[in-house]
């Protein structure tokens, strides 16, 4: 029989994302697997800079859209952020640019991250 991979929370971002969304202290242990999985995405994205990772774009998204959730825990995740932008500045993927640009803005509305601190990156 198929194993079906649509309803398991580690594959499923939307879904873990809205569930944590209702009840973040369930969900933390999940939140912090798929934490520790942006991480080393984010260690591989480093090493190619120039091409796409699907991957880190879902990832990027997800934790800056439960980012007030868990504030404690990622802290450190727009400043991260930024400083892969300003590494990358040249070579960086477009699309990722966009992905770390979308996140920022979203973070910025969240009030997660200073205007100063993005106004400095954008201009």
């Amino acid at each position: 029989m198929a194993k079906r991979t649509s309803n398991q929370l580690p594959n499923n971002l939307p879904q873990l994302q809205n569930l944590i969304k209702r009840d973040p202290t369930s969900y933390k242990d999940e939140f912090l697997q798929q934490l520790r999985h942006f991480k080393s995405t984010l260690d591989v994205f480093d090493l190619s800079p120039d091409k796409f990772n699907s991957d880190l774009d879902d990832l990027i998204m997800f934790l800056a859209q439960v980012a007030k959730c868990y504030q404690e825990e990622l802290k450190e995740f727009p400043e991260t952020l930024v400083e892969t932008l300003r590494k990358h500045s040249t070579v960086i993927d477009p699309d990722m640019r966009l992905s770390f640009c979308r996140s920022l803005i979203m973070l910025r509305n969240k009030n997660l991250i200073s205007p100063a601190e993005i106004h400095q990156l954008f201009f």
